[in-house]
């Protein structure tokens, strides 16, 4: 009688040690953020800008954790625009290299093209109006492919563990969106 009552005071124990949205915190660590290092090259083609571009690989601290080479097709046309919509909604395609015929090549020398000091690239190619991209729109913040066989089992211990942080959880995450 005394081990069942030590095992579930142990229990009761990890589950208030543990408490709070488990696979949340397991998404969390999972999530790595690549931002804008340096651009490689730019090639110009009638609907597309490709980008090659460096990028610093941060963990979900914040911390860097390595670099990685991109390449990134961005339309044109929201590029183009006079007022420069949100950088989340300008739609991008990664690739996993240069296509084998992106365009004409664009140097960035200042002339066709030029990086600022913040790393906003701006791309001149007239009679168009000239085609800018933030970097934010190339910033990407994938989640990492070993979490998704422990998803599962961090859903069910929320459950377990926290049933009411799981109940009320839509009612604070759909009006949220």
């Amino acid at each position: 009688m005394a081990c069942s009552t030590r095992r579930r005071a142990a229990g009761l124990l990890l589950l208030l040690v543990l408490a709070g949205c488990t696979s949340g915190h397991l998404l969390d660590r999972a999530r790595t953020r690549e931002t804008l290092a340096a651009y490689r090259g730019v090639w110009l083609d009638d609907e597309l800008l490709v980008v090659a571009w460096d990028a610093t690989v941060s963990d979900h601290r914040g911390r860097p954790v390595g670099h990685a080479a991109r390449v990134t097709a961005v339309p044109l046309e929201p590029l183009r625009r006079t007022e420069a919509p949100p950088v989340d909604t300008i739609p991008s395609r990664t690739l996993t290299r240069v296509p084998a015929s992106p365009g004409r090549a664009v140097p960035l020398d200042g002339a066709a093209a030029s990086a600022r000091d913040d790393g906003v690239l701006v791309v001149r190619d007239p009679p168009a109006p000239d085609a800018v991209l933030y970097p934010g729109t190339l910033t990407r913040v994938p989640i990492a492919p070993w979490v998704w066989p422990l998803l599962p089992f961090t859903a069910a211990f929320d459950v377990v563990g926290t049933p009411v942080l799981v109940l009320l959880a839509p009612a604070v995450i759909v009006p949220g969106d």
